[in-house]
């Protein structure tokens, strides 16, 4: 009988470690897509702005340059 109960046990205890496990990964994936969003919302149209209007500078340098704007 003991053993039986022994064997009950650790099947369980394996049973927790597994959900666990499945329960961890499942955050990290919540955790890396939250920080990915974040990024995708927040830097990224800065660092877009930023290019465009380093772009639209270089037009204007170089449409000056071309006589197309006086």
């Amino acid at each position: 009988m003991v053993v039986i109960e022994e064997m009950k046990q650790r099947r369980l205890g394996m049973q927790n470690k597994a959900v666990a496990r499945t329960i961890e990964t499942l955050l990290m994936v919540v955790l890396d897509s939250i920080v990915l969003s974040v990024i995708q919302l927040v830097y990224i149209p800065e660092m877009m702005e930023q290019r465009e209007s380093e772009h639209m500078e270089l037009v204007l340098i170089k449409s000056r340059g071309q006589g197309w704007i006086p």
